[in-house]
């Protein structure tokens, strides 16, 4: 975990720019206990989840104003939970339709996804992504 892009963190959740694609935006919330299951989690780490995402998609919503934030959990690399928070823009799905002439919206919100995973990963996050990232920082300390 690299504390330059920790966003934001409570009792039970890190909220972090995404570090393997950094698309402005592209957060992951992870719970602070190394867990592998929703069904391994405290009653209380629960309550807390559905209001951590909320605050989490909200912010990504009043920054960005993407037309969807997909929210997804697959834990298939690292084998431990964590949900990844992930704006679709109109510019993202613009670029997408481009490099696949032969889709037509609606989209594959998975493909979509996977191809800007693929796309982007490990690229630097550039100045005006971490103008990004502060701006959501700022929004949700307001709101908290």
């Amino acid at each position: 975990m690299d504390d330059n892009l920790l966003i934001y963190e409570n009792k039970h959740f890190r909220l972090e720019q995404c570090y393997t694609c950094p698309i402005p935006g592209y957060l992951i919330l992870s719970p602070k206990n190394e867990i592998r299951s929703l069904s391994e989690m405290t009653q209380d780490a629960l309550s807390d989840l559905g209001s951590t995402l909320s605050l989490a998609i909200r912010a990504i919503e009043a920054v960005l104003q993407p037309e969807r934030v997909y929210c997804v959990s697959f834990g298939e690399e690292s084998g431990l939970l964590h949900f990844h928070l992930f704006p679709r823009t109109r510019l993202l799905l613009d670029k997408y339709l481009k490099a696949h002439p032969g889709e037509t919206e609606p989209v594959s919100g998975p493909r979509l996804f996977d191809w800007a995973r693929q796309k982007y990963a490990s690229k630097a996050l550039e100045l005006s992504g971490q103008e990004t990232v502060q701006k959501i920082c700022d929004w949700i300390k307001k709101s908290i």
